[in-house]
């Protein structure tokens, strides 16, 4: 009985260690359900085609299924073939390394027989395109690599191509294609290209947008574009000056690349200036002119009085060391004096009656004060006022 149960254990464990072989061993195994049924249709379609002549078509579909699960060493066989088949001995040659990259635990027993056939295959086609060189290009995910006519795809991508000089492009929706000059020589061996980033497409509505709206002009112009009022212009980015015809400069705009700027000129409205005089009354006037005749008589009264009485005192001097025409001198000074007097005098009343004047025709809230002050020791006139 216990060995009947040991015989059955160790044929349940044999079953189930043969079952693990056999997905071990079965590729692209981690593939989902809908992966799986395009990688299915896309080898038996590769199939289809290389046993009906067609090996660019079977070409295609075999790389369809190897974009989906690179893990089958069949498919590089097959792949390999096609391309010897059409006299790509670069590409060939190529898929046939793939292949033999494979090792025992990744799928090679599948392909014991093709591996000798790809080791010959190798050796052959080394004779054959000597000049071969391999290159693989690492770049953003989805961009279209083109390497002249003789290989394109979709990165990351690799193969081998004849050594020579080659023009090399990058291309992807919504970016700049970018092209460069590539050498390349049998000598250099295995060459990994790592490609510069993508740059952005620059929008065909020139970058910015503005609207204008004017207040008292009639347009506008931004360097030499034209900005209608109103209306929308479309405009590379960038700094402009703006004018308006007939005014002049209106300053300055900086636009940014997807800026939507709204603009408002207003033509300034002249100021018209206004002197307002305010009308005098006959009183007033008066009393300026009474006031400015006073100030000069006062003023010259001052003067002949004060120089009269200096020739007095020399005279009076003269007159104590016995001169026969100091007296005469005295006289005349004397007289000069007294008339200085009468102007400082009558001066006087007219700075008063003026000041006086000047009051009563000023408004209460603005009353002029004219002040005179006569001293005889000092002799100065003082005129204060509030006007």
């Amino acid at each position: 009985m216990r060995r009947t149960f040991n015989l059955s254990l160790v044929a349940a464990l044999s079953s189930l260690l043969m079952v693990s072989v056999a997905m071990a061993a079965e590729p692209c195994v981690g593939l989902s359900e809908e992966h799986k049924t395009l990688y299915d249709a896309a080898v038996q379609e590769g199939t289809t085609l290389a046993a009906e002549a067609d090996h660019s078509a079977a070409i295609a579909a075999f790389l369809r299924a190897a974009k989906l699960c690179d893990e089958d060493p069949r498919v590089d066989f097959q792949v390999a073939q096609a391309y010897e088949a059409i006299g790509k001995c670069d590409m060939a040659r190529f898929w046939y390394e793939e292949l033999l990259t494979h090792d025992e635990e990744d799928h090679a027993t599948l392909v014991k027989k093709e591996r000798k056939q790809a080791l010959d295959a190798s050796t052959r086609l080394r004779v054959q395109c000597p000049n071969s060189v391999r290159v693989d290009f690492e770049c953003e995910p989805g961009v279209m690599v083109s390497l002249g006519v003789e290989l394109s795809g979709v990165c990351p991508l690799a193969g081998r191509v004849e050594g020579g000089t080659y023009e090399l492009t990058m291309a992807a929706e919504g970016f700049q294609t970018q092209a460069f000059e590539l050498k390349l020589a049998a000598e250099d061996g295995q060459n990994r290209i790592f490609l510069p980033p993508m740059q952005a497409t620059v929008p065909d509505s020139l970058g910015a947008k503005v609207t204008i709206q004017c207040h008292g002009v009639q347009s506008a112009k931004l360097d030499d574009v034209d900005g209608p009022c109103g209306g929308e212009v479309d405009i590379a980015q960038g700094t402009y000056d703006m004018t308006v015809p007939g005014v002049g400069d209106a300053g300055a705009i900086e636009l940014k690349l997807g800026d939507s700027a709204v603009v408002h000129l207003a033509a300034a409205t002249p100021v018209e200036e206004i002197v307002y005089v305010e009308p005098s009354s006959p009183m007033t006037t008066a009393g300026w002119i009474l006031t400015s005749t006073g100030a000069v008589v006062f003023g010259g009264g001052l003067a002949v009085h004060l120089l009269s009485e200096s020739d007095r005192a020399g005279a009076l001097a003269q007159r104590h060391s016995g001169s026969a025409a100091a007296q005469t001198t005295i006289d005349d000074a004397q007289l000069m004096s007294t008339l200085g007097l009468v102007g400082v005098g009558v001066g006087g009343a007219a700075l008063l009656t003026g000041g006086l004047l000047l009051y009563l025709g000023q408004s209460d809230s603005d009353i002029p004060t004219v002040q005179a002050f006569v001293t005889p020791e000092e002799g100065f006139i003082s005129v204060g006022g509030q006007w």
